[in-house]
């Protein structure tokens, strides 16, 4: 009676179906896509933030018709701007090297079957040291 029970209760998953599998790809690309945006927006932010302060550095007021402001920010510009794509190309690079460690990862994983035959084991033995329980 307890393992009809148990039957009833529990959903019918076939992980051998398509649909398994989708689901599970699809979830795992939502989290890598997810994980990557919010890795490219933080290191946008960074980068911005690291061109805005190089720029500040540069600025001076000193000169006579503004010619020195004129020149700091020129050189303000140019090392800011050099600046944010150093930060742009690190970002970069760091996802790239995270979504390739990812794919190698999991078609590692994929790649092993599932052993049925111990998965029924090993929840044969769970539900006996349950009814055991009780």
């Amino acid at each position: 009676m307890l393992k009809e029970n148990f039957a009833e209760s529990q959903p019918s998953y076939d992980l051998r179906k398509r649909s398994a599998q989708t689901q599970y790809q699809f979830t795992n690309f939502v989290r890598t896509s997810s994980r990557t945006t919010a890795d490219l927006i933080g290191g946008v932010a960074e980068a911005v933030a690291q061109a805005s302060q190089e720029f500040s550095k540069e600025l001076t007021h000193e000169g006579p018709n503004g010619a020195a402001l004129t020149n700091s920010l020129i050189r303000g510009f140019v090392k800011g701007n050099v600046r944010f794509l150093e930060g742009i190309a690190k970002t970069t690079e760091r996802i790239y090297e995270d979504l390739t460690y990812r794919s190698e990862d999991t078609s590692q994983q994929s790649a092993e079957p599932i052993d049925y035959e111990r998965l029924a084991r090993l929840v044969a033995d769970q539900m006996r040291v349950q009814q055991e329980e009780k």
